[in-house]
């Protein structure tokens, strides 16, 4: 048995150390943001809103040979308001860290003058991301190795 967990603890390190890893990371997000407006009576309030925990998967890649990193997020939590805008690939992680305990980095969004920070925790297996600013969706998921396969 201690063979068998050595051989296993091997092979684990060996994937993660050559060449590219995928990950898939189940979690929610999170959409923050204010509201201002005026009454029936004419006075003006504003106020902050919380959506809540709505659940999503996304996908994140690495390479630590070639440190490199590429992610990709549901329409849902980009920060576009029109679908036609979506970015359907993944995007390539920026200013890119890569250490034993963890993978961090900033995604510039096309045609958008913003960033936003990614992050995974190596010992934990949780991938952060957060919008530069407040009014956007933010997400925190668990991440599993996952395998593409193709369909044919």
């Amino acid at each position: 048995m201690k063979h068998l967990t050595i051989t296993l603890l091997t092979l684990l390190f060996s994937m993660t150390t050559l060449g590219e890893v995928d990950l898939e990371c189940e979690g929610s997000y999170t959409e923050r943001g204010t509201i201002a407006g005026f009454s029936s009576g004419g006075t003006f309030a504003a106020g902050t809103f919380d959506s809540g925990q709505k659940k999503e998967i996304v996908f994140f890649s690495f390479d630590e040979t070639n440190n490199s990193a590429s992610i990709k997020i549901p329409f849902v939590i980009q920060p576009y308001e029109l679908q036609r805008r979506e970015v359907k690939d993944f995007i390539d992680v920026i200013d890119l860290v890569i250490t034993n305990s963890k993978i961090e980095g900033k995604i510039k969004w096309p045609n958008k003058m913003m960033r936003s920070k990614v992050s995974v925790n190596r010992e934990t297996g949780i991938l952060n991301y957060a919008p530069s600013k407040s009014n956007y969706k933010s997400f925190r998921g668990e991440c599993s190795l996952y395998e593409k396969k193709k369909k044919f």
